[in-house]
């Protein structure tokens, strides 16, 4: 008679408060050097805020460069809520890694250490029970080709506040949600999972 394994023991990065789902560095937006890659890219001329749109997903005919040029980039509070995801850019094939603040906008990141928070998010989702082929579908991306005018992205990304990762479903504006701190972001749902 087969008898199935044991679950293994939680991992002790899962012992987090709910809505989280798994902990990391606390110091992880320093390490992947997000705020100055915040004020690298900040919109200084027409062609660096066309980028600026382009990386975050966001059009173009919503921002004047004005917003930008009147003030200096803003301090990157790296306590406050950011959402990593993966996407892939207009006219581009490959999948970047991708932070994004509360304002919406998103730059590129070191992937080696935003790969590592992914694999995290596959870990908890396959001890959840999620089939480990599936979870990377989830987090990982689509490459090829987009020719569309903007980003695609990945349908899973990752919530970020203080070392706390909470594993989204991104759209119907989940990440917005998520970045204002209202509790009506989505995740998945885990009954029984196998999927």
């Amino acid at each position: 008679m087969n008898q199935p394994s044991p679950k293994p023991p939680r991992p002790p990065y899962f012992e987090v408060p709910p809505p989280a789902h798994f902990a990391c560095r606390s110091d992880l937006l320093l390490e992947l050097g997000i705020p100055e890659e915040f004020v690298r890219t900040w919109p200084r001329d027409e062609a660096s805020l066309a980028r600026l749109c382009e990386n975050s997903g966001l059009d173009r005919a919503d921002y004047d460069l004005g917003q930008f040029t009147q003030g200096k980039p803003p301090d990157i509070d790296t306590g406050s809520r950011h959402v990593l995801v993966r996407a892939t850019l207009p006219g581009r094939a490959a999948v970047y890694n991708m932070v994004m603040n509360r304002n919406g906008h998103s730059v590129v990141c070191e992937p080696a250490l935003a790969d590592f928070i992914f694999d995290r998010a596959v870990q908890f989702l396959t001890w959840k029970g999620i089939r480990e082929a599936c979870a990377r579908v989830w987090l990982r991306g689509m490459e090829g080709e987009n020719k569309g005018s903007t980003r695609r992205v990945a349908p899973c990304g990752i919530g970020y506040e203080g070392g706390l990762c909470t594993i989204l479903i991104l759209g119907q504006g989940s990440e917005r949600a998520f970045l204002e701190g209202r509790p009506d972001f989505l995740v998945p749902a885990f009954p029984n999972a196998k999927y």
